[in-house]
């Protein structure tokens, strides 16, 4: 080997290992992806550049990356690209970048003039074959995806957040608006403060609002099943707070409605959160459990998206607690049926101008039983 070539530094190939995901948070798309090394990503929609930064500055130490763009830019051009350009060493003066790679993608905004069609899934549990089965139940109809909570196992390695990104890609191929909920199981484990690196999110809240088009909808994350103090968690949990923080969001929601689900041009509202919060018998917070059933009330939400108890059913409004007003998808079912072979149970809900129609549907895509209701205009 000659001093030449012992000096010259070696070269830095970049590739794209998972995604992109379009997740919708607020009136963005925050698009996700990964790549092998470190480096910069951006992604192109007519012509105009979106970076993953930082107050300006172009965020080059992580290989989970992340960049907002405005829904209506997206929805309106119909495609975009994501780029990168691996960074070896970002030197305070003249870094260097290596060759930039690149992914076109289509991309189909939800489309309502025969209502609106959203396959839900939870609770796969790291089950990613038999989630990904039951989920393409839609094809090429389906207009948004619901990821529910508790898609890994647990978050006990940056491996585990993969599953994810996994499922989310294997359903959309990038060209779908996914959204996506936080689930107790996903709270567990050292990779755990991870997650929001991989999924939508809200300056690292879990809860937030989205727009869609003719869509509304608001996405609430109660945290683990337990009170902080059970020695289950080992003292590394502060859900209450948490908690009580979402209370706010929800009354600011409340006083902004003209913004929000009652915004111009909004025809359908939904909310998602993983634990089916009016139903839970022993609450780690009762009253502000009750607070949220009350506020959501006032939302005259279409359905609510949850996971959870491992059973697909809907729970009806009213049965439960008499303040609440919105029916509830427990969306998935993951019956074990020999040895360790799964049929999953998802939801497919469908919204017209009158009805929710939802289906339950398995991985052979059989429709295992429905339920409707009247919509409250």
């Amino acid at each position: 080997m000659t001093e030449n070539s012992e000096s010259k530094q070696e070269k830095i190939v970049g590739k794209i290992t998972h995604g992109p995901v379009v997740f919708a948070v607020g009136k963005e798309y925050q698009i996700v992806y990964h790549t092998n090394v470190k480096g910069i990503a951006w992604v192109v929609i007519e012509g105009k550049e979106y970076y993953d930064e930082c107050g300006a500055i172009i965020k080059s130490e992580s290989i989970h990356h992340n960049v907002s763009v405005p829904a209506e830019v997206l929805d309106k051009a119909g495609e975009y690209t994501i780029c990168f350009a691996p960074v070896g060493e970002r030197k305070p003066y003249f870094p260097e970048k290596g060759d930039v790679i690149s992914a076109y993608f289509k991309f189909y905004p939800i489309d309502t003039t025969d209502g609106l069609q959203l396959y839900c899934i939870a609770d796969s549990h790291s089950n990613l074959e038999n989630c990904c089965k039951t989920a393409q139940y839609y094809g090429d109809k389906l207009d948004l995806l619901v990821l529910c909570g508790d898609i890994n196992s647990e978050s006990v390695s940056i491996d585990k957040l993969y599953d994810i990104s996994t499922v989310a890609f294997e359903l959309t191929k990038g060209s779908k608006p996914v959204v996506y909920a936080r689930g107790n199981h996903e709270l567990r484990g050292q990779a755990a403060e991870n997650i929001g690196e991989f999924v939508g999110n809200d300056n690292g809240n879990m809860y937030y609002t989205f727009r869609i088009g003719k869509l509304w909808g608001v996405v609430l994350d109660c945290g683990e099943d337990k009170k902080d103090d059970h020695p289950e968690y080992g003292g590394l949990v502060n859900f209450e707070g948490y908690r009580q923080a979402q209370t706010s969001f929800l009354k600011k929601i409340i006083s902004d409605s003209d913004c929000e689900f009652n915004a111009p041009g909004v025809e359908y509202r939904i909310g998602v959160c993983h634990i089916p919060f009016p139903t839970e018998k022993y609450p780690p917070s009762p009253e502000v459990y009750n607070d949220w059933t009350e506020l959501c009330s006032q939302m005259n939400l279409d359905v609510m998206i949850s996971g959870h108890l491992h059973r697909a059913f809907i729970q009806r409004a009213g049965e439960f607690r008499d303040n609440q007003l919105f029916n509830i998808v427990v969306c998935t079912s993951p019956n074990k049926i020999i040895d360790d072979i799964f049929d999953f149970v998802g939801s497919a809900v469908e919204i017209d101008d009158k009805e929710v129609t939802v289906k339950f549907t398995n991985t052979l895509h059989n429709v295992k039983s429905v339920e409707k209701w009247s919509r409250k205009r």
